[in-house]
């Protein structure tokens, strides 16, 4: 019912489902918008940051054109990230100190850091605030720079053409209550069958809240400092 008052103040669309067939939700939504040649997609957990939309765009294109990838989907850089939380460190200048607080920087893997302890999120929330002025600092040292994750990755915050959505069907919905389900069929189209890559585009930097193991600890963290997270 939450989500349902702030979609009704804020004029956004609601769309549920009984069965948390999250994936049913998305394709029901990008069919309603028929016309529609981009597809953004991004979770709750996230924080935007300034022209978000318009520096993923300007990277897919820019790729297209002039690099020698060819983008199936296009990701921000994400703090709390199994992969961009690597190039996060290397843009600010903060991997030694990491390294000498919580050991070894380790991409792609279950036993990463960044997936499973708290305290690494919250030094990584620290080290992001206030967002748009960090994000400035990305936007200024890696002007259309881009870097390829070479494996599955985490899509709460992405840009896709329509016609990869449709050559995959659609999302997978085979799973009921599944999070994974529309990670899982989209990069797999895109690495698989496609032979696409995934770009990150180094210039756009977003917040990620957490993983769920974190999620308690982070939220403490949030609730004692949201006038961080506030800004003009």
């Amino acid at each position: 019912q939450k989500l349902r008052n702030i979609a009704k103040e804020y004029n956004f669309s609601y769309l549920a489902t009984k069965s948390r067939r999250i994936s049913t939700a998305l394709n029901i939504a990008i069919r309603g918008h028929k016309n529609a040649k981009w597809i953004y997609k991004v979770d709750d957990d996230i924080f935007l940051t300034g022209n978000f939309l318009k520096k993923l765009k300007n990277t897919y294109k820019n790729v297209e054109r002039n690099e020698i990838w060819s983008p199936g989907m296009v990701i921000p850089v994400q703090n709390i990230n199994s992969y961009t939380y690597y190039l996060f460190l290397n843009t600010l200048g903060l991997k030694e100190k990491f390294t000498k607080i919580f050991g070894r920087i380790r991409v792609g893997t279950n036993s990463s850091i960044i997936k499973s302890n708290g305290k690494a999120a919250i030094w990584i929330w620290k080290n992001s605030l206030p967002l748009n002025i960090v994000s400035e600092t990305f936007y200024r040292k890696n002007r259309n720079m881009v870097d390829v994750c070479p494996f599955r990755c985490s899509i709460n915050a992405a840009l896709i053409k329509r016609d990869l959505w449709s050559r995959m069907g659609g999302f997978n919905a085979s799973f009921p209550g599944q999070l994974e389900a529309d990670e899982i069929s989209l990069t797999r189209q895109i690495l698989i069958f496609d032979v696409l890559q995934i770009v990150v585009s180094l210039e756009t930097f977003v917040g990620h809240f957490s993983y769920a193991s974190q999620e308690n600890v982070v939220k403490k963290f949030f609730d004692k400092n949201k006038h961080l997270f506030k800004e003009n």
